[in-house]
């Protein structure tokens, strides 16, 4: 399949005429999401880190402090280079 052209709707929607082996896809037919930068994929891949971290943090803590407390905590401990490592 070829984009042969997209255009980028005020909804904030990408719509593209594709054309493949079977004929041509009219705009409303395909719709594609744009494609995620490095950062956005870093930035993802950190929070889900630092999620994973709160909630081991917060069963091995018995559950005694707010989650939010303990997430401020795992984003310290993640800034500051520490990782959650299974055993």
């Amino acid at each position: 399949m070829t984009v042969i052209a997209h255009w980028c709707a005020p909804n904030g929607i990408t719509y593209s005429w594709c054309r493949s082996d079977y004929g041509t896809y009219e705009p409303q037919a395909l719709r594609f999401r744009p494609i995620r930068t490095p950062e956005q994929i870093a930035a993802e891949e950190r929070e889900k880190a630092i999620q994973q971290l709160a909630e081991g943090l917060h069963v091995a803590r018995g559950f005694r402090s707010p989650f939010e407390h303990t997430l401020i905590v795992a984003e310290w401990l993640h800034d500051n280079g520490y990782r959650k490592v299974t055993p």
